[in-house]
């Protein structure tokens, strides 16, 4: 293997854009990790502030009945599957300056308005978790400049 000058290294330096590289490893991650780790927390019954969705199911019927197909919230906890069709099109995106989760599903909006916004989010370990992934994935790009 050749050895890198300092004249290589600088080329490579100067072609590193920190600021892109970041970028395209949090929406990377976001779509394939975060966008997971919400779809996990709504299972459990919790929202982005690691509280139960709420408000809990009006029916003991159906409380009873969604309990069987996911005891995981508790009974009569949302878990905000039905079909599947809402978490399944679950997608993570970048207005501005922020990141956000959110859904492309038709009953989106109906769910926020029902249940609030912060069904969409990671709770502060899902959220530290990311943080610690991006973080670590930034690192080993970066790394690749000295190889």
């Amino acid at each position: 293997m050749a050895k890198l000058t300092i004249h290589d290294l600088l080329n490579r330096l100067q072609k590193f854009n920190p600021e892109k590289t970041a970028d395209d490893i949090i929406m990377r991650n976001g779509q394939d990790f975060a966008v997971s780790m919400n779809r996990q927390q709504m299972i459990d019954g919790e929202d982005s502030k690691g509280n139960e969705i709420a408000p809990s199911y009006f029916s003991p019927t159906y409380s009873a009945f969604k309990n069987k197909l996911n005891p995981r919230p508790g009974l009569g906890t949302p878990d905000l599957r039905k079909t599947g069709r809402f978490q399944d099109l679950m997608k993570f995106i970048k207005k501005g300056k922020k990141y956000f989760i959110t859904s492309i599903d038709q009953k989106t909006g109906m769910l926020v308005t029902k249940y609030g916004e912060d069904i969409f989010g990671l709770d502060k370990i899902n959220s530290q978790s990311f943080r610690n992934k991006n973080d670590k994935d930034f690192c080993d790009e970066f790394a690749k400049v000295f190889k």
